[in-house]
């Protein structure tokens, strides 16, 4: 009665560990499990998992203009003069998002003056990709969708 209940035990117990029944580390065709596959205790290589996460696309050509506005290499070619209230507030709400040492780089009531539109928009990209704060709220100057026309009925 004891080798029945030691025998049925055991096959209960390959049953529901399969690496019990077919050896540690081989599938139930022989193989060796694949990284991430049950039956594997090693974890996937780096280059896996690194490839898993999720990377964020920079766009490059605004990321550079609002980097050289940033560091002060970019030479503005005249006051463009528009907007200049509301980049100011976007600059102002930016500024303590930056650190510490580079609060000073962004001065609001110069450069909303000195940005264009453009510029403004080049400048907040950079922001955001860097410290990963920006202003949720659309520029007045960002492209909006004509409204509904509705045909009047008689």
């Amino acid at each position: 009665m004891r080798s029945i209940l030691l025998t049925l035990h055991t096959v209960a117990l390959a049953l529901t560990i399969p690496s019990l029944a077919f050896g540690m580390g081989q599938t139930p065709d022989g193989s060796e499990p694949q990284p991430g596959e049950p039956g594997n205790l090693r974890r996937p290589p780096p280059e896996t998992v690194a490839a898993a996460t999720p990377q964020v696309a920079v766009v490059q050509e605004p990321y550079n203009l609002g980097q050289a506005i940033y560091n002060g290499t970019y030479k503005f070619k005249k006051p463009a003069g528009t907007h200049v209230a509301e980049k100011a507030h976007r600059l102002t709400t930016l500024q303590p998002a930056l650190p510490a040492a580079d609060r000073g780089r962004i001065n609001p009531k110069t450069l909303s003056n000195q940005l264009s539109d453009r510029e403004m928009n080049a400048l907040e990209y950079y922001i955001q990709m860097k410290t990963g704060k920006y202003v949720d709220v659309s520029p007045s100057w960002a492209k909006k969708e004509p409204p509904v026309k509705v045909a009047k009925t008689k």
